[in-house]
């Protein structure tokens, strides 16, 4: 049922909106990217990245922020930010322009000012109809070749992240190549072809075709798949996907027609040549049959990596990145290159000893100074707090031992109400203790599971209202000849003690509930969107009805 709420917005008009303090963090913004125009009744998908203050993505970043749409538009609501980036689908049955802005939900303290608009128009038969088409090239993914077009997995480790650039590639090694491409502005046809060129850009340069018989890289045939095969594992979501081909011999592939508005995927089987030149970069990109894309957003780029033991021309050695230590079961292992212009993932691993401990390297021609990082995550995507060395690698290899991992941290529930439990969990090392330090001051240590899972319960009835700073930290015991050993301290999470009876109506976490509580909750209710719909179930029957508007209404009139 759907409830008449604009009369309402006259009643709570004058709330008080309270500003929302967050301790500070690389990223400094949530930055919408420019989205698509698009038809109305065809969705459009918008990322929302956190940025620093120079504009770069904090890759690091994990906290989500809520995308408000405009007018008759649906899809709005809470945005998943993995590693600073996430997406949601927008959509208008109404011809109309979109204006797209940010509420900053879970108090993450993040200026939230970016705005952008979308044209949703008047469709052609769902397409575009007359004028001239655009494409562009969206993502990319580096696969290994060991299976389906279903069943394979991210170049050397299970799911390796979409527009994840490559160091590791050794000469004549196979490996798999997959691009996202959509169509705008207007119908139209392509034929993809993948071409590659030495260095770091999509847009210029001397580009040439890959054949079988190609320099550098050629087209490979595999027996994991029958060449044309069609693709159905989407790196773009959204219902207007029409199914590409796996190729290992033919480029360009043969012309597909498309609306505007349609995305498409294809995936080339490809591999190093055995005399490709150690240590170079190379990028790929996807033409129309030669004619250059109008929009290149993300450009694959591999680097040759020679055997440990081989200088490359020069007398260069390669350099030997590894780290060791423990962590937590079931865990991603990233290990992170960061160079003055940017931040790439070089090496994932998984871990799968009991005891969460792990051993990841990599190995990579160059030059001069570097920081690599080490990123790890665990089961449930939480990360832990990233530390990065520094190493002149035209002198020396780094080998970093007995690293212990400091735990992630969550809460069951960011928001209680003075006097009940605040539940937080984690993992951390198996068999380790944990010590939860609330304010700098309030410390409780509890014993970690044979899983490498925890939890504790921490009491809040002598906590004023507000917010309160939560980190945790592990201590491993070495045996009794051995000092305990610590990691760092995790990120630090915020826990709002509410004075609300109900704080699960406090959907920006502030500590009152208020006409941005209001707004949230209407955004929600107006919204198709069942994940957001579900945030706003307060009495948690499984309906979004009358019942959870009165749960609200009450709370807010108790200000």
């Amino acid at each position: 049922m759907r409830l008449p709420f604009v009369p309402f917005l006259l009643l709570f008009c004058l709330l008080p909106v309270a500003a929302v303090a967050a301790p500070p963090s690389v990223a400094v913004k949530f930055f919408i990217v420019n989205p698509d125009d698009s038809t109305a009744g065809v969705p459009v998908t918008v990322t929302v990245e956190a940025r620093k203050q120079n504009n770069q993505v904090d890759t690091g970043y994990q906290s989500d922020v809520t995308l408000v749409a405009g007018g008759s538009a649906t899809g709005g609501g809470v945005v998943d930010i993995v590693n600073g980036v996430g997406t949601r689908q927008i959509n208008d049955l109404v011809a109309e322009t979109v204006t797209l802005s940010l509420s900053d939900t879970e108090t993450t303290g993040l200026d939230v000012s970016s705005t952008q608009t979308t044209i949703f128009s008047t469709g052609s038969g769902g397409g575009g109809g007359g004028g001239t088409p655009s494409w562009n090239q969206q993502k990319f993914w580096f696969r290994d070749d060991d299976g389906s077009e279903i069943t394979d997995t991210g170049y050397g480790a299970e799911n390796v992240s979409q527009n994840t650039n490559i160091t590791n590639v050794p000469q004549g090694t196979p490996f798999r190549l997959r691009f996202a491409i959509k169509l705008g502005t207007a119908d139209g046809t392509i034929s993809p072809r993948v071409e590659f060129k030495e260095g770091i850009d999509c847009t210029t340069g001397s580009w040439a075709i890959i054949t079988p018989a190609s320099a550098s890289f050629n087209l490979m045939a595999s027996t994991n798949f029958d060449d044309s095969a069609p693709t159905t594992q989407q790196l773009v979501g959204g219902l207007n996907f029409v199914a590409g081909k796996i190729l290992e011999s033919t480029n360009p592939a043969s012309a597909q027609s498309m609306l505007k508005g349609q995305s498409t995927e294809y995936e080339w089987s490809l591999k190093a040549a055995d005399d490709v030149p150690l240590g170079r970069t190379y990028s790929f990109r996807v033409t129309n049959d030669a004619a250059t894309l109008d929009a290149y957003e993300a450009c694959p780029t591999l680097t040759i990596q020679p055997p440990p033991s081989q200088p490359i021309s020069g007398g260069v050695t390669p350099t030997t990145i590894s780290f060791s230590g423990k962590a937590f079961p079931g865990a991603q292992v990233f290990v992170v290159d960061k160079d003055s212009h940017r931040e790439t993932i070089v090496s994932q691993d998984v871990i799968t000893n009991d005891d969460g401990s792990f051993n990841t390297s990599f190995v990579g021609v160059l030059k001069s100074q570097h920081s690599f990082g080490l990123l790890i995550k665990d089961k449930e995507g939480r990360t832990t707090q990233t530390k990065f060395f520094n190493v002149n690698t035209l002198a020396d290899d780094l080998v970093e031992k007995d690293i212990v991992v400091p735990p992630t941290v969550a809460f069951v529930r960011s928001v209680v109400t003075r006097g009940d439990e605040a539940t937080i969990t984690g993992f951390a090392s198996p068999r380790s203790s944990v010590v939860v330090e609330m304010d700098g001051t309030i410390k409780k240590e509890v014993r970690v599971a044979d899983d490498g899972s925890y939890t504790v319960a921490a009491p809040t009835s002598m906590l004023e209202f507000g917010s309160h700073r939560v980190r945790v930290k592990q201590l491993l015991s070495r045996g009794e000849k051995e000092e305990e050993k610590e990691s760092d301290f995790s990120p630090t999470k915020n826990l709002v003690v509410s004075r609300l009876a109900v704080p699960k109506t406090d959907f920006s976490g502030d500590g009152r509930v208020d006409i941005k509580d209001w707004s949230i909750f209407l955004s929600r209710w107006a919204s198709k969107d069942a994940g957001s719909r579900r945030l706003i179930d307060l009495n948690e029957d499984g309906a979004i009805d009358i019942s959870d508007f009165s749960i609200f209404v009450r709370n807010i009139r108790k200000r």
